[in-house]
């Protein structure tokens, strides 16, 4: 090899094309922009997620309540799609203006803000999660008994699993297993601290 060779550099060849983050995002912003501009109904599944939230971000700012419910859907849609731990279905279909919209409503007309600009409230119906035994409408917070019978199990050495499963019988709820251990700590500290005082 002679001095005049230089190595060949590794990696993926420089295209000389890099943007920067600013650059990126600035990018984002203008496509969010650009549909949020668009005097036809924008394709919001051709955004990506970032330009999606930037949508939003613009609609809410300009109060274009029915901006932001198709932008909301779509996100919902997408979380959903890539398995949502509990999938919600929105239903935007009730949404009812509280004044009366004309059929056509350009920017112009939407974006002058005050009182005159029609508020639409969404409701998202139908929008329980599937049942789970870690939700419950029950309040927060697990009563001292289940607590000390926790404390007690795991001093006995019973698997996670089964202190789990003790706690879902006696209260009707249960922490996910993941934090069971945690809880079980602070529960132990709560009660010897109770019976000190």
């Amino acid at each position: 090899m002679s001095d005049t060779e230089t190595p060949k550099r590794r990696g993926r060849p420089s295209t000389g094309k890099a943007l920067t983050s600013a650059e990126r995002m600035r990018r984002v912003r203008e496509k969010a922009r650009l549909a949020f501009d668009s005097e036809e109904t924008p394709d919001l599944s051709q955004l990506p997620d970032s330009a999606l939230l930037d949508y939003l971000r613009q609609a809410y700012q300009a109060r274009m309540t029915w901006h932001m419910a198709s932008a909301a859907k779509e996100l919902f849609q997408r979380a959903n799609a890539r398995g949502a731990r509990y999938p919600l279905r929105p239903s935007f279909e009730r949404i009812e203006p509280e004044a009366d919209i004309p059929a056509t409503v350009t920017k112009k007309e939407s974006t002058t803000g005050g009182d005159d600009s029609p508020a639409i409230p969404a409701t998202v119906a139908e929008n329980k999660p599937e049942a789970s035994p870690t939700l419950s409408d029950k309040p927060r917070g697990y009563p001292t008994e289940v607590k000390r019978l926790a404390v007690r199990l795991t001093d006995e050495g019973k698997e996670t699993k089964a202190i789990r499963a003790a706690i879902l019988e006696a209260c009707g709820k249960a922490p996910d297993i993941s934090n069971l251990a945690r809880l079980v700590r602070q529960w132990r500290a709560s009660i010897l601290k109770a019976e000190t005082d």
